[in-house]
């Protein structure tokens, strides 16, 4: 499912008197074994140091299984993690009476396992013990198990119902997780601690809850679709149910409301916190009316409300946590007020219909994809406080047009406005210093930009697939531009790289179509134009050429390195002549070269990085001289009309993919039993021998 968001921090202590679950001091302290193990038969064990023994594998394929209280006179306390883990073939067991812990993942992933049977014996279930049992029908927890971990029996799909005895302090963290088939579930006097998610997903229609729990993470029962009902037993100190809604004494937190409700939903005045996940997935729900004393927002709060249409959060409120409206499909207006200070990751995330969003000035921090497949936003003000637009933070949003950036803002992260179709202008404030990797990715209508001058970095195609962009100044403070920064910018037709620029990635101008010159400062010292190429000095790597010239092009000599993607997407070059100085040609160098029907290879180059003539469709005939070693993946892949090609002897790897795409005649020309002639046989490439 597209839009599913995993949450998995627990929410702290609040104000009110809960007791965390700290079981620290209600597991063993685990004996130190020793380090060798022991074979018995099916079994593998290690002797712990007070001379009982831990079984750490299993290896026969039994269906029904008593695991034995002794191997080699040594009594079996406990099983150990993943010791049965993945046996398919077991579909009862029998633990003795002995075995004190159940490790992790001990039984996890036994498919065919229908029943077990856990002594008395045993204290601790240790987390995903019985994770995937999926046919586990049934299971009887014992008196004297004091922990159930995290995911123990998590997916076990078959089981029905459960008692969770008093005697159990700490329900770990969904622990009975999308136990589809769970209807019942007993929490017995004496449990204290239910965490995070506890049964979410589970198929329970109602859960009481004894007078003994004092402490609840999060919202156990998310995505209970069958979840009707919460008692709250009236002994207990701590929770209570108001208009069928769980909460934490007195209205402090709102622990869960069950999916089941329908309608509009008043929160009750006095209530301070909406916790992580308390609404989630509360399909029903067509408005809820949030009073003023809430400060916070949980994580999840909201998740997949897709029946909400508005929402007036109060003031007063500080945080909205991470994907609290995540996934609220029908939301078309949200009102943030001046109180919020922090909005966090994915928190409005696939908001398809909100069509509009003011961010107040006293919010400061706002995490990264918060607003991204907004696809009908189309207007958004930011406000003042903001210092840094996060990764992905408007990502996919369609229907942006226009986009301000407020003073203050020193960074625009990876992929911020990426897929931002509509926008065609943005303002970015001085005090911007670096525009990150995909920051306006295939944003296509943005016709223009003004680069500050405050920008030192230019991150990894930056402003790559911006085909409406004409023109861009880069600034003089930039040191650094990035892999394919202004790749396949069409419609750019000249470029000025200024005197600060130090380093620069792979060709930042491949596939714009337009530029015929590019032009360096001449006191640059780490860059230079030689014959029309952009040359790096330090490396002698050319950098790019101007992928609108169209021709013949013979390197200049003194090049070593023809540069990843130098020429790629260069449609109208005919021939490239390469001097007897270079001896590497990178990745995707000459990629999608259609033109190109001459290539001259020099006895200087030592190989050819992966898609180095990718799609080079005028390629017929290739010569590769007796310095190539090596031929990278898919190097002349999609050369559909390259018939002949000599392979030396020297060459020693050849990629995968190489030919592939490329013309049915194809026929190489190697070397009797060299590397190349069983390439040949191998990927079955037609070709004859060399003659000599």
């Amino acid at each position: 499912m597209k839009k599913t968001l995993l949450y998995l921090c627990i929410l702290l202590t609040l104000a009110l008197a809960l007791t965390g679950c700290d079981s620290s001091d209600q597991t063993e302290t685990a004996a130190t074994p020793d380090p060798t193990p022991v074979s018995n038969g099916d079994y593998t064990y290690l002797v712990l140091s007070d001379g009982t023994a831990e079984i750490t594998k299993y290896k026969g394929n039994a269906d029904i299984l008593e695991i034995p209280a002794e191997l080699d006179g040594k009594k079996v306390t406990r099983i150990g993690d993943g010791a049965f883990s993945g046996c398919v073939s077991l579909t009862k067991v029998n633990i003795p009476d002995s075995v004190t812990i159940i490790g992790n993942s001990a039984f996890s992933r036994c498919l065919s396992l229908t029943s077990v049977t856990i002594p008395e014996s045993v204290t601790n279930i240790e987390s995903y013990a019985f994770c995937f049992c999926r046919n586990l029908t049934s299971v009887t927890i014992p008196e004297s198990v004091t922990i159930i971990g995290s995911s123990a029996f998590s997916e076990c799909e078959k089981l029905t119902s459960v008692t969770i005895p008093g005697s159990v302090t700490s329900i770990g963290e969904a622990a009975f997780s999308y136990c589809n088939n769970l209807t019942s579930v007993t929490i017995s006097d004496g449990v204290n601690c239910i965490e995070e998610a506890a049964f979410a997903g589970s198929g329970l229609t109602s859960v009481t809850l004894p007078g003994s729990v004092s402490y609840i993470a999060g919202n156990p029962f998310r995505f209970c679709k069958s979840l009707t009902n919460i008692t709250v037993s009236p002994e207990n100190k701590y929770f209570e149910v108001a208009d069928g809604v769980l909460f934490s004494k007195p209205n402090i937190r709102l622990v869960c409301c069950p999916v089941s409700k329908t309608g509009g939903y008043v929160i009750p005045q006095g209530t301070c916190i909406i916790g992580n996940d308390a609404f989630c997935n509360c399909r029903s729900l067509t408005s809820v009316t949030i009073p003023e004393g809430v400060t916070d927002i949980g994580e999840g709060a909201f998740y997949g409300c897709d029946g909400l249409t508005s929402m007036m959060i109060p003031k007063g409120v500080t945080g909205i946590g991470n994907g609290a409206f995540f996934a609220c499909d029908g939301l078309t207006s949200v009102t943030i007020p001046e109180s919020v200070t922090s909005i966090g990751n994915s928190a409005f995330t696939y908001c398809d219909r909100l069509t509009s969003v003011m961010i107040p000035n006293s919010v400061t921090s706002i995490g990264s994809t918060a607003f991204s497949f907004c696809t009908d936003l189309s207007s958004v003000t930011i406000g003042e406080g903001v210092t840094e637009i996060g990764a992905e933070m408007f990502a996919n949003c369609e229907s942006l047009t226009s986009v301000t950036i407020p003073k203050g803002v020193t960074s625009i992260g990876d992929g911020a406005f990426m897929h931002c179709y509509s926008l065609s202008s943005v303002t970015l404030p001085e005090g911007v210093m670096s525009i990150e990797d995909y920051a306006f990715y295939y944003c296509r209508s943005l016709d223009s930009v003004n680069i500050p001058d405050s920008v030192t970095y230019i991150g990894h195609k930056a402003f790559s697939a911006c085909e409406s962009l004409k023109s861009v100044s880069i600034p003089e403070n930039v040191t650094l531009i990035g892999n394919y920064a202004f790749s396949d910018c069409e419609s750019l037709t000249s470029v000025t790289i200024p005197l600060s620029v130090t380093t620069i990635g792979s060709n930042p101008f491949a596939g714009c179509t337009g530029i015929t010159d590019i032009t360096v400062s001449q006191e640059n010292d780490h860059l230079e134009v030689i014959d029309g190429a952009l040359v790096s000095k330090p490396d002698m790597r050319l950098v790019c050429f101007p992928a609108g010239r169209t021709g013949e092009f013979e390197i200049p000599h003194g090049i070593r390195i023809i540069g990843n993607g130098a020429f790629d997407g260069c449609e109208g070059l005919t021939a490239v002549t390469l001097p007897d100085s270079v001896t590497g040609i990178g990745v995707n160098a000459f990629y999608g070269c259609i033109g190109l029907t001459e290539l001259t290879i020099p006895d200087s180059v030592a190989g050819f990085g992966k898609q180095a003539f990718y799609n080079c469709r005028g390629l017929r005939s290739v010569t590769l001289p007796n310095s190539v070693t090596y031929i990278g993946d898919m190097a002349f892949s999609g050369c559909e009309n390259l018939t002949e090609m000599t392979i030396p002897d020297s060459v020693t790897d050849i990629g995968e993919e190489v030919f592939a795409y490329c013309s049915d005649e194809l026929i190489l020309t190697v070397g009797r039993d060299s590397y190349a002639a069983g390439y040949c046989e191998e990927n079955e490439l037609k070709y004859r021998y060399l003659e000599k």
